[in-house]
C-alpha cells in the first residue's frame, strides 16, 4: 500500500492515509494526475474532514487483525491466553511436575504479562469471583462453538481459569492457570480450526500440544491440586479421548477464577461464530464453595455473559 501526505484543508497539517484503501475505492487508480486532482479538488470541499473520519475507524479496524498476522508471524513473539509474551519465554510441556521458577532463562528475561503493552482486543466477555479462601480444584465442561463466519486471522480463546492475583502494579507477579479452547494460531500453534490445551502463563508460559477438536464437543477442563503442583487438563470424554495437559508448580495461592472469552485479531463482527458456548457443571473445591459470579463485558460486538446459576454461565458471540 502506498501512503500518502494529505492536507488537511489550509491549516498546513497532514495526515497519511493509505491511499491504496481511501482512493482507489473512489477513484480507481490511486496515484493517477487525474485522481490526485480529485483529491485537490475534494479537499477544498471539506473532503479531507471526511477522510479523518474514515481513518480513525479504518485504522483501527484493521489494527487488531495486522497486529496480531506481525505477532502470530514472528519468530519473536506469540499469543498466549494470557496476552503476548516472547516466544523466548514460551515452551512446550515436555512432562514430569515443571516448577514455574525454572521456565526462566539466563539472561533472556521475560516481562511480567502485564508489562508487555497493550494490544488489540482481549478479554471481552468473562464471568469472575474472589474466593476467601485458596482454591483447590476448579472443574467444568464448556462447548466447542461453530466456525466463525469469516476465517481470518483471528485467535479466539475460551477457557476456565485460576489467577493467584489481579493486575494491580509494575511488581505484581501475576499468573494464570487454564485449560483452552483455542480458534486460530497462538505460540502453541494451531490454525483455523478448534482445538484445546493447557496452559500456565505467567512471566513465562508453558503449554501442552494442541488436540484438535470439532463444533458441538464438549471439553472437559480440570484443574486440581496436587500436593504443592496443579495438575492442568483438557479433554473430549469418551472412549479415544485424547487428553492435553500439564502438571506445574506455580508457586502460588489461587484465589480468582473465571470463565472467559479471551480474542485477538477481530476486524468483524462476522469473525466470531455464530451461537454460544455454555460452560456447565462449573464446580470449585468439590462443590464446597459456591461461586457468586459477576459478568463483565468489554464488547467489540454483540459478545454477553449470562449467569445461569453458580454452576452454568453461558457466553454468546
Amino acid at each position: 500500500n502506498q501512503i500518502y501526505a494529505i492536507p488537511l484543508l489550509d491549516r498546513g497539517k497532514t495526515l497519511c492515509c493509505p491511499a491504496a484503501v481511501y482512493l482507489s475505492c473512489f477513484f480507481g487508480n490511486a496515484r493517477s494526475p487525474q485522481n490526485l486532482s480529485a483529491l485537490n479538488y475534494l479537499r477544498t470541499i471539506g473532503w479531507t474532514v471526511i477522510c479523518i473520519k474514515m481513518s480513525a475507524k479504518l485504522i483501527h479496524l484493521a489494527l487488531a487483525l495486522s497486529i496480531v498476522h506481525l505477532i502470530v508471524a514472528s519468530s519473536d513473539f506469540g499469543l498466549t491466553p494470557f496476552g503476548l509474551i516472547p516466544q523466548h519465554c514460551s515452551s512446550k510441556y515436555e512432562g514430569g511436575v515443571l516448577k514455574a521458577e525454572s521456565l526462566a532463562k539466563p539472561g533472556r528475561p521475560c516481562a511480567p504479562a502485564h508489562q508487555r503493552g497493550d494490544m488489540p482486543n482481549g478479554w471481552t466477555a468473562y464471568a469472575q469471583w474472589v474466593s476467601k479462601t485458596p482454591v483447590e480444584s476448579f472443574l467444568g465442561n464448556f462447548t466447542v462453538p461453530p466456525v466463525p463466519g469469516d476465517r481470518a486471522l483471528q485467535t479466539i480463546f475460551l477457557f476456565t481459569g485460576l489467577q493467584n492475583a489481579m493486575v494491580s502494579g509494575p511488581d505484581a507477579d501475576v499468573s494464570i492457570i487454564q485449560p483452552v479452547l483455542q480458534w486460530g494460531k497462538s505460540a502453541a500453534g494451531g490454525g483455523p480450526y478448534w482445538s484445546i490445551a493447557s496452559w500456565f502463563v505467567g512471566a513465562q508460559a508453558v503449554y501442552s500440544d494442541l488436540v484438535r477438536v470439532n463444533p458441538g464437543d464438549t471439553v472437559f477442563g480440570n484443574m486440581t491440586r496436587i500436593g504443592n503442583s496443579w495438575f492442568i487438563d483438557a479433554y473430549v470424554p469418551g472412549p479415544s479421548a485424547q487428553h492435553s495437559s500439564i502438571t506445574v508448580d506455580v508457586g502460588a495461592t489461587e484465589l480468582y477464577a473465571f470463565v472467559t472469552l479471551e480474542v485477538y485479531g477481530i476486524n468483524t463482527c462476522a469473525n466470531f461464530p455464530n451461537g454460544v458456548s455454555v460452560f456447565s457443571g462449573l464446580e470449585i473445591d468439590g462443590g464446597s464453595q459456591t461461586p457468586e459470579w459477576q459478568a463483565q463485558t468489554e464488547r467489540e460486538c454483540s459478545e454477553a455473559v449470562k449467569i445461569v446459576n453458580p454452576n452454568q454461565v453461558v457466553i454468546k458471540f
